[in-house]
């Protein structure tokens, strides 16, 4: 209590006393925090004494109640952004006290990027452009074996992906970005790599025309093909065979094409050659085919192809001929005869082979009497003249 005692100049005195209550003392007390990278979550804990109330202001136009309240700070710029926090501390009996504190919140990093493809086949080449807003050194991680590339500027990226197995391979393509405060960020992408085709097949590479040619495919995950010969012709099945024709009087290359493409509608292609060569097409006409002896000569005509040929005819008595055109053959007796031609080149043969027949005569009766007319008796002198009888 406090007492007031009052004496007048006239000896006269007067008191009062009254109650004074004095509350205690309150305290604010705030932490040091730490700077931290965008965004910020940040744990408050009063050490303040004498309080029961608390207001906090964080200083960005939020403010919380809570003894010990937990505030994310952020900040979306390219500087570093300071916040002055506010702790009131109030007593039951309305004492207050005040204490602030700054907390520095830096840029975070934001990874983005955009790449132009998230699906094909392989060989899958794909073209990456970085677009992150802030940061100094930045990861790429590709998935698929290959060493992370580490960079400190924001160039566009290219990489391959393959895939030589039967399915589709998903790879997560990362890019992990920090800026030079530490603060870090990452995105990823997920790319579908579809299996390889690869096209292949083996051949009869060389021959004479008309020339057969089997096709043999060792191509890998194709499940559709078409064949095409050059030469019009067009085949779909897996293994086909085909004849090529040369018709010149020179080789002639063939670029058969082989076109594969899988259920992915990956597709690939190989093209090789086959090699056919000009082929006589032995031919010849000849008359007669039937003749009675003495009449003994065939006329005969080549109808080969044209080309730079050889002859060799066989007339089947003996006797032969080189040229391309002899004309005729004359046969020494009758009977029946096979006349042969081969023509040839350095690498192709080709023959045909006609037969005929000469019959045995027909007999002539002739004789000679060296008297036709004479006296009885008459004796005459008969020579007979008959031939093949």
């Amino acid at each position: 209590p406090v007492n007031l005692s009052v004496l007048s100049p006239q000896g006269c005195t007067s008191s009062v006393t009254k109650q004074v209550t004095v509350h205690h003392s309150v305290e604010a007390v705030i932490p040091d925090k730490s700077p931290g990278c965008h965004p910020l979550e940040t744990n408050f804990t009063s050490f303040s004494r004498g309080a029961r109330d608390y207001k906090w202001d964080f200083g960005d136009n939020t403010s919380s109640i809570l003894e010990n309240p937990v505030h994310v700070f952020s900040n979306n710029g390219t500087a570093d952004t300071v916040y002055t926090v506010k702790l009131m501390a109030i007593s039951e009996n309305f004492c207050r006290d005040s204490a602030f504190s700054d907390i520095t919140v830096y840029p975070g990093a934001k990874a983005k990027f955009d790449v132009d493809r998230t699906n094909g086949c392989s060989p899958l080449d794909i073209s990456i452009q970085n677009m992150s807003e802030s940061g100094a050194n930045f990861v790429w991680t590709f998935d698929d074996g290959s060493a992370p590339l580490v960079l400190t500027d924001m160039s566009s990226q290219n990489h391959r992906y393959t895939n030589q197995a039967e399915e589709v391979v998903y790879r997560e393509l990362r890019l992990d970005v920090a800026t030079d405060r530490g603060c870090s960020d990452f995105i990823t992408q997920t790319i579908a790599v579809y299996p390889s085709v690869d096209v292949d097949f083996e051949r009869d590479s060389t021959g004479c025309s008309p020339y057969f040619s089997t096709f043999t495919n060792t191509s890998q995950r194709s499940t559709n093909y078409i064949w095409s010969f050059n030469d019009g012709d067009y085949s779909y099945v897996s293994e086909p065979g085909h004849t090529f024709v040369n018709t010149d009087t020179i080789n002639r290359v063939f670029h058969v094409e082989l076109w594969g493409a899988s259920q992915y509608g990956c597709a690939d292609s190989m093209i090789k050659t086959v090699t056919v060569y000009p082929s006589p097409v032995a031919r010849f006409s000849y008359d007669p085919i039937y003749q009675y002896f003495p009449n003994s000569t065939v006329t005969l005509n080549n109808e080969t192809n044209t080309g730079n040929y050889t002859y060799e005819w066989d007339f089947d008595d003996s006797s032969s001929s080189t040229e391309r055109d002899p004309g005729s053959h004359t046969y020494d007796h009758w009977g029946e005869y096979n006349i042969s031609l081969k023509a040839s080149n350095v690498l192709c043969t080709d023959s045909v082979e006609h037969w005929l027949r000469i019959f045995p005569p027909m007999p002539i009766a002739d004789f000679t009497v060296d008297r036709d007319s004479g006296c009885v008796p008459l004796n005459i002198t008969l020579s007979n003249h008959s031939m093949y009888g």
